[in-house]
């Protein structure tokens, strides 16, 4: 379990290091990504069901975004490798648009929500596609915990 939340937190950095290296990126050109035309406040708040105080600063990110050309990127991939990526382009620009909270404890709970609604996309895709038992094991655990851990965020956030 130690290695699940060492990689989570380093994703969760590299999420956050992604979000100011793209400041100064130029978007136009990245073979396979597009990142122009997308509204990410537009998408956050049609496509997310976060609670509003994690979307209250999501026009911060208006003009960025980390849609992908996931039609491109999953051309050839296996039926569950595209189960496993089908959601990921919502999820990073869900994750990005919350991050934006002005509260930092509030940005980084609302930023962990669709973090955490990958990982139950991914474990929900693995449970479906796996062949390997332990692996079905350990995305069942996934689904178990990450359920559980987004109850209690959106909890909090209910509370504050």
């Amino acid at each position: 379990m130690k290695t699940f939340k060492t990689l989570g937190l380093a994703f969760l950095f590299a999420s956050t290091a992604s979000i100011a290296m793209a400041q100064g990126m130029d978007h136009s050109n990245m073979d396979g990504m597009s990142m122009d035309g997308m509204d990410m406040d537009a998408q956050a708040n049609e496509s997310s069901d976060l609670p509003e105080i994690c979307l209250e600063n999501a026009d911060h990110m208006a003009g960025m975004s980390m849609d992908m050309d996931m039609g491109a990127m999953m051309e050839g991939m296996s039926e569950g490798h595209q189960a496993m990526m089908a959601d990921m382009g919502a999820m990073h620009n869900n994750m990005m648009a919350a991050m934006m909270a002005e509260d930092f404890d509030v940005a980084f709970i609302c930023g962990m929500i669709p973090h955490h609604q990958g990982a139950l996309a991914m474990a929900n895709a693995a449970l479906e596609y796996a062949e390997d038992e332990w692996v079905k094991e350990i995305a069942q655990e996934i689904v178990d915990a990450q359920e559980r851990e987004i109850a209690e965020m959106l909890e909090w956030l209910d509370a504050r």
